[in-house]
């Protein structure tokens, strides 16, 4: 494991599909720190759109442990696995829970209602390509997911091919 310091650290979990709320409920039972953001999205419901709370990483979640309590975290019901690399489960910053954290309101993301035309130039404000310029390109889902080209590095089209 790529620990940071001594303590516990945090750590992506899968869960199985559907069961954030059963793991999230289970990793608290046993005393293990558990952080499930979710996001408030119209998704249908008996036919109608209906404001529901839904996972914002569907079928992932965080947990924060010490090494002895990986194990137990991978055996939890409704976990499938914890995020490796190498084979060795990846430490996720504290700042990155962090950001994600001061982000929720009640533990739900908070979305700006600002709706995108398909080609309009948008800038990201924040994470990782935070600055970068971008040309939206659809809504991917009814959780309010964007897909995005991001503008990196203007290339001639005969330097690329298919991969």
């Amino acid at each position: 494991m790529n620990l940071e310091g001594d303590g516990p650290n945090w750590f992506v979990v899968r869960t199985k599909p559907h069961k954030e709320q059963l793991a999230y409920n289970e990793l608290l039972r046993q005393a293990i720190e558990a952080f499930l953001p979710l996001l408030k999205a119209p998704l249908p419901v008996y036919g109608r759109l209906a404001w529901v709370r839904a996972p914002l990483f569907p079928c992932y979640m965080f947990a924060r442990f010490a090494n002895d309590a990986t194990f137990k975290v991978k055996n939890t019901r409704g976990v499938r696995e914890i995020v490796s690399s190498d084979h060795e489960p990846t430490v996720i910053p504290e700042n990155v829970i962090n950001d994600l954290k001061a982000r929720c309101v009640d533990g739900v993301v908070e979305l700006p209602p600002e709706r995108f035309r398909p080609n309009q130039p948008v800038k990201v404000r924040t994470g990782a390509f935070q600055g970068w310029d971008a040309i939206f390109e659809r809504y991917i889902s009814a959780d309010e997911r964007v897909a995005i080209l991001l503008r990196t590095v203007e290339t001639p089209r005969w330097s690329i091919g298919k991969a």
